[in-house]
């Protein structure tokens, strides 16, 4: 799943692909939203399912391409040497504190 970022509007913008490599799921049209996408482990939340995120580079680069109609070549969209991986978590509430 290709996703390009951008930047917040106080700072310069920039702009990259970033595969997303989703561990027990897929992502098939449903809505999704990223949180935390600029730390060290973002989370994805897919319908009601928690994935916690990691960084890491791929193997070679991901090519993207943009779906063409039938019988036309797909015309290339941009590459990227790095994914997040997502692994399924649970959330367990917290217990109220006695303070």
């Amino acid at each position: 799943e290709p996703m390009e970022v951008e930047g917040d509007d106080d700072t310069d913008e920039e702009s990259f692909l970033i595969s997303l490599e989703l561990m027990g799921g897929e992502i098939t049209g449903e809505a999704y939203s990223i949180i935390g996408l600029d730390t060290e482990t973002p989370f994805l939340k897919l319908g009601d399912k928690i994935y916690e995120g990691r960084f890491e580079y791929t193997v070679g680069t991901h090519l993207f391409f943009e779906q063409a109609p039938p019988g036309q070549a797909p015309k290339y969209y941009g590459r990227t040497t790095k994914k997040i991986v997502f692994q399924p978590i649970h959330l367990v509430p917290k217990e109220p504190s006695d303070h």
